[in-house]
């Protein structure tokens, strides 16, 4: 419903909610990249840990869930604290060394 809304009005989108919907976006995939890591262990029998608590090495598919769980976690901060800092509702842009302070800070 937010995508279909977001095209009809698309011409009045702030960036903002790009941004939202990105992160919107990277929340899906994570979850996907999860549910389908999770179903293929199932499948297989291969446990993520054993009952005494020694684990394998990590596949790839853990990994990619897990970076993707990360880089989601640090757009949403990044958009909040660019949405404190009054973009997009305040000002219509942020100076140079402000971008360069939230990049640094995330």
């Amino acid at each position: 419903m937010y995508g279909g809304l977001c095209l009809w009005h698309r011409d009045k989108l702030i960036p903002l909610q790009l941004g939202v919907a990105m992160v919107m976006l990277l929340g899906l995939v994570e979850v996907c990249t999860w549910f389908f890591t999770y179903t293929s262990k199932n499948t297989s029998g291969i446990p993520v840990c054993d009952a005494d608590g020694s684990c394998p090495p990590l596949t790839s598919d853990i990994m990619a869930a897990a970076v993707l769980s990360v880089g989601k976690g640090t757009v949403s901060r990044a958009l909040l604290l660019v949405v404190c800092l009054g973009y997009g509702v305040v000002r219509p842009k942020l100076r140079r060394g402000v971008v360069g302070l939230v990049v640094f800070l995330r």
